[in-house]
């Protein structure tokens, strides 16, 4: 029993709980869903927005929002694809890449440290500064014609599963560590459940605010890479969107919109789930509207789920100490 409310406590609870009803839905509305190519063709097309789910994970738990993630992902594929269109080396175009996410993600974090100004209204504006750079690149025409050897990573198979696949879980393994089972990741847990407090016992918020948003930034170029060599073209809003649903990815996963809490399994968790429904509905022939309404679903749901918590966490505590139920209750 205390097993059970010491599982129903973590961040990734829900997203766990919702996965086999998830799967159990999928495999009613198609027959079709469990066959072998179609589960690794429909989950290797949600790699990116793992990729920035989990960057943003990091944001989240430290107690901010990064709006700019797809106008990040869309300049980093526009330089990509310049780079590569220009002749370069596919690995110095890939490098390349990964440097200008990263750049973007030091933007977000010196313009929230130096000015004051929140996380939201940051990255709403460089949402718009980085998207309206891809498409002053690019215009509204498309970059294809991509070298051969550069294009068709998904087409790559490590033990039968596509690269990307496996590139996601490395990914979602080295952040796991780095976020559970290192100082850098309880330096986050802690600025995100209160900054003022963390200030007081010496954690300098300012670079956790610098490591959150440029992972965030260096997870968007690595999905801007995956994206632009699975489709093999670059629009100026390749990722359009995707900002909102990888937010709603973590939300799901139980990381906390206050800050302070949540966890990569959580986020991966959530991820299979979203990927599941989607690809679910979409074999089944459901309307993209109505998925979407699915998702918003979803995402409401966890945000008063979290609300919920919070007030009963708080007066179970206040009634804890004011002695009206024993502790062990």
């Amino acid at each position: 029993m205390k097993f059970l409310r010491s599982f129903a406590a973590r961040p990734e609870f829900g997203a766990l709980v919702l996965l086999p009803i998830a799967f159990l839905s999928a495999s009613l509305m198609s027959p079709f869903f469990f066959v072998g190519e179609n589960l690794a063709n429909g989950f290797v097309q949600y790699t990116e927005l793992g990729l920035l789910a989990l960057g943003l994970t990091f944001v989240i738990i430290s107690g901010h929002i990064d709006l700019s993630v797809a106008s990040i992902l869309a300049l980093s594929g526009v330089a990509l694809g310049r780079s590569l269109q220009a002749g370069w080396p596919v690995e110095v175009a890939v490098l390349l890449t990964l440097a200008v996410g990263l750049s973007c993600g030091l933007v977000n974090a010196i313009l929230v440290t130096r000015t004051g100004l929140t996380s939201l209204i940051v990255t709403l504006g460089t949402f718009a500064l980085f998207g309206g750079i891809a498409q002053g690149l690019v215009g509204y025409s498309s970059i294809g014609e991509l070298p051969e050897s550069f294009v068709g990573v998904d087409r790559l198979l490590f033990v039968g599963i596509p690269l990307p696949i496996w590139i996601f879980a490395v990914c979602a393994i080295a952040a796991a560590v780095l976020l559970h089972g290192s100082v850098a990741g309880r330096k986050m847990v802690l600025t995100g459940m209160n900054a003022e407090a963390a200030r007081y016992a010496e954690i300098n918020t300012a670079r956790v605010e610098y490591w959150v948003f440029a992972l965030s930034g260096l997870m968007a170029g690595l999905a801007a890479v995956l994206l632009v060599s699975r489709s093999g073209v670059v629009v100026y809003n390749l990722a359009s969107g995707y900002e909102l649903t990888a937010i709603t990815i973590v939300v799901v996963g139980g990381a906390s919109i206050y800050g302070g809490s949540g966890s990569i399994l959580g986020t991966v968790s959530a991820l299979v789930l979203i990927a599941t429904l989607q690809r679910g509905m979409s074999l089944a022939g459901i309307a993209a509207p109505l998925q979407l309404v699915v998702i918003g679903v979803l995402l409401i749901g966890s945000i008063a789920g979290q609300s919920i918590f919070r007030i009963v966490r708080t007066r179970v505590n206040s009634s804890r100490k004011s002695g009206s139920i024993p502790i062990d209750a």
